[in-house]
């Protein structure tokens, strides 16, 4: 049965493609990461074409040429463009047809009266070898539009094709207005260069749809470099998105069981790349420049798999941030590096709430972040095997921010953590109840683990010195008091007050 997608669409800005199309004439899956090292960044190919397919069956070389050529088209055909010429709406509507270059450095160049330079509304079409010009096109310049009803553009194969694009609505778009509702197409090698433009490469309303090895460039502030929705069964691998996007990538309202692989995403102004609506996704082996507010955000996003990737900032409110609903989510082997301060005091280089049985493991985050990692709202989960310097703050932070839960903390294990130079403390806990420290290297801070009076029946095993205790929560609501169980050598000490510097602080906005 089809699921209809919300109503945020990015087509194009009218209430539905399918009716602007009509306007211009158309009418015709939990994932464990990989255990293996990362692997070698791929090498990225850029550019026209060094050479065009031969035999094609017709060779055109101005706008009405190709017209008659497309209308006559049968299937199988291929048409070679021969030089650049202007066009308006270049519609492929026969199944099987490819659009192509008779010599390199041939294309269309958009004339700016009508929306779109090339328009696919057959099945397995496929538009190759090109340089499409639409820096005058309202809409951008290429789509493959399915609905099922008169338009039939699934499978598409876009390919090889160099792409300018000025301020438009969309550059490249393949799909459909239903969730999955487009089977298959493959958006590969090509180059887009877009100039103040809504977004680069759209990926909306498709099952088993690839985008890879595309270079993706933003020549002036720009949207997205790749906005997908409403997808099943992608992969988006291996491809270079840089310059000053809004966000380099982002996923939002229905991705699953997909995989976003080994890509380089750099240069963006706000939002690394958002992940929001999503289950079952890997996000592994990526290059992560940060925003300003952040490097990955993920919200309602269960299952998600973050590894093996590679963030760096320059100062951002948050690094990985995963909240909303993040249950069986895992962070794990990632680099998370920071070069100057990030100010908000409950969130971190790693940020995760909002979810039970995650899992945090074998992770790196360097740098002036408030926290290293800072945690809220979390269940039967496991913080393992990370390595975290130079917080502001804490090392790892618990109960930090607001909470929707009676206790924030519960059930949850931090086990042989390394933790140094923290500018408060290596662990701090709050909002905390039948939680287990155990064999986490706390040396080299301030204080070692910090366990507020809103703690119970927590259980450390180390150094107590290292300890400072004022747990007195009720965790069973029997009425008493259950202290936090503190094993090991040396004596824990009372009476902090570190707590204070956290207490308020909030957040703002998306980031909570």
């Amino acid at each position: 049965m089809t699921r209809s997608l919300p109503v945020r669409r990015y087509v194009v800005h009218v209430r539905c493609l399918s009716a602007a199309l009509a306007a211009i004439g158309l009418f015709v899956g939990c994932y464990e990461p990989t255990q293996s090292p990362p692997s070698a960044h791929p090498s990225y190919a850029i550019g026209a074409p060094a050479a065009c397919p031969g035999n094609p069956t017709v060779i055109v070389s101005d706008e009405g040429g190709l017209a008659a050529a497309l209308v006559a088209a049968l299937p199988g055909d291929v048409i070679a463009v021969d030089g650049f010429f202007d066009v308006g709406d270049a519609i492929i509507r026969t199944d099987d047809v490819t659009l192509t270059c008779a010599t390199p450095g041939s294309g269309l160049r958009g004339r700016g009266d009508l929306g779109l330079i090339v328009k696919v509304v057959a099945r397995r079409v496929t538009v190759a070898d090109l340089v499409l010009d639409a820096t005058n096109s309202v809409e951008g310049a290429y789509v493959a539009f399915y609905d099922g009803v008169t338009n039939f553009g699934e499978d598409s194969r876009f390919l090889r094709n160099r792409v300018l694009c000025g301020a438009t609505r969309k550059c490249v778009f393949f799909g459909s207005e239903s969730q999955g509702g487009s089977r298959g197409g493959l958006v590969t090698d090509n180059h887009l260069t877009v100039t103040g433009g809504e977004t680069g490469i759209t990926i909306q309303g498709v099952s088993g749809g690839r985008a890879e090895r595309n270079t993706i460039a933003a020549a002036s502030p720009s949207g997205e470099g790749i906005r997908a929705n409403g997808n099943e069964g992608i992969v988006v691998a291996e491809n270079v998105v840089s310059g000053p996007w809004s966000a380099s990538a982002h996923f939002f309202d229905g991705l699953f069981s997909s995989v976003v692989s080994d890509n380089r995403l750099e240069g963006a102004r706000v939002d690394g790349v958002i992940f929001e609506a999503a289950a079952d996704v890997q996000f592994v082996r990526n290059t992560v420049g940060c925003g300003t507010d952040e490097c990955l955000f993920a919200a309602g996003a269960e299952r998600l798999v973050v590894a093996y990737n590679q963030f760096s900032s320059s100062g951002s409110g948050s690094g990985v941030q995963l909240q909303g609903g993040i249950d069986g989510s895992r962070v794990a082997h990632n680099m998370i590096v920071t070069t100057a301060p990030s100010i908000s005091g409950n969130l971190g280089g790693i940020r995760a709430r909002d979810g039970s049985s995650v899992v945090i493991t074998d992770n790196t985050v360097i740098g002036p972040w408030a926290n290293s990692m800072a945690l809220a709202d979390l269940a039967d989960s496991r913080i393992e095997r990370n390595r975290l310097e130079g917080a502001t703050g804490f090392g790892a932070g618990l109960g930090l921010g607001v909470s929707f839960r009676e206790v924030s903390m519960t059930g949850n294990v931090l086990r042989t953590n390394q933790i140094t130079g923290a500018g408060v403390g290596g662990i701090f806990a709050r909002s905390a109840c039948n939680n287990t420290f155990l064999g986490n290297a706390l040396e080299g801070n301030p204080d070692g683990l910090v366990l507020r009076p809103s703690t119970g029946a927590n259980r450390y095993v180390g150094n107590r010195n290292l300890v400072v205790d004022d747990g007195d929560l009720d965790c069973n609501g029997d009425g008493v008091s259950d202290p936090n169980i503190i094993t090991g050598p040396g004596f824990a000490r009372h009476g902090g007050s570190v707590g204070a510097l956290v207490a308020n602080n909030q957040g703002s906005g998306k980031l909570q």
